[in-house]
């Protein structure tokens, strides 16, 4: 009898486990690529496809398979270099198309960060809030989760340079603000 009392209880323990965790894909350019997601979501089963340089046209043909997975997006700080303010709005567009086509269950879309690079062009950070707006707009009406961290980077209108090791790229400190600022909406 004690036997089967044993089986019986392991049985019901076993199917009192909590479900395992989400997946959660984390795709981008640099800032994704150096984010070691595997120490800020602890426990969790998360992927890196982070790709140093990239831009949407790269995210575009990267093929991520989010399927059952949520996936976390930043990218755009390459591109915006190259994009005047008369296609800012065609690149905007393609930009969610993008992001549409990204099979998920579903998509966090972090905002922009300013930069604070050496040769930065004059007035990158205005387009950059710009595109950001336009962004966050755009995720809600096609119900994607927009993460605004945009001020909490910025200080004097550029990058904070405490959060950053070269006006770009974030030092272990920016990643502890970013990945506690994302963990608000990923559960």
């Amino acid at each position: 009898m004690k036997p089967l009392l044993f089986v019986f209880s392991l049985l019901l323990l076993l199917s009192c486990e909590k479900e395992p965790d989400k997946k959660i894909i984390f795709a981008g350019d640099s800032l994704i690529a150096r984010w070691d997601v595997t120490y800020y979501f602890p426990g969790r089963q998360v992927l890196n496809y982070g790709v140093s340089g990239s831009g949407i046209d790269d995210l575009r043909h990267e093929n991520i398979n989010g399927r059952g997975a949520d996936v976390v997006i930043l990218i755009g700080t390459n591109d915006l270099g190259y994009v005047d303010e008369n296609h800012c709005e065609e690149y905007i567009d393609k930009y969610m198309e993008t992001l549409m086509s990204v099979p998920a269950d579903h998509v966090y879309l972090i905002s922009l960060l300013p930069r604070g690079f050496k040769g930065d062009l004059p007035g990158i950070n205005d387009k950059i809030k710009h595109v950001n707006a336009r962004l966050a707009n755009k995720a809600d009406q096609n119900g994607m989760t927009y993460i605004d961290v945009y001020n909490l980077f910025v200080k004097g209108g550029t990058l904070n340079q405490d959060l950053s090791y070269d006006g770009l790229h974030l030092n272990d400190h920016g990643y502890q603000i970013l990945a506690g600022e994302v963990k608000k909406y990923i559960k």
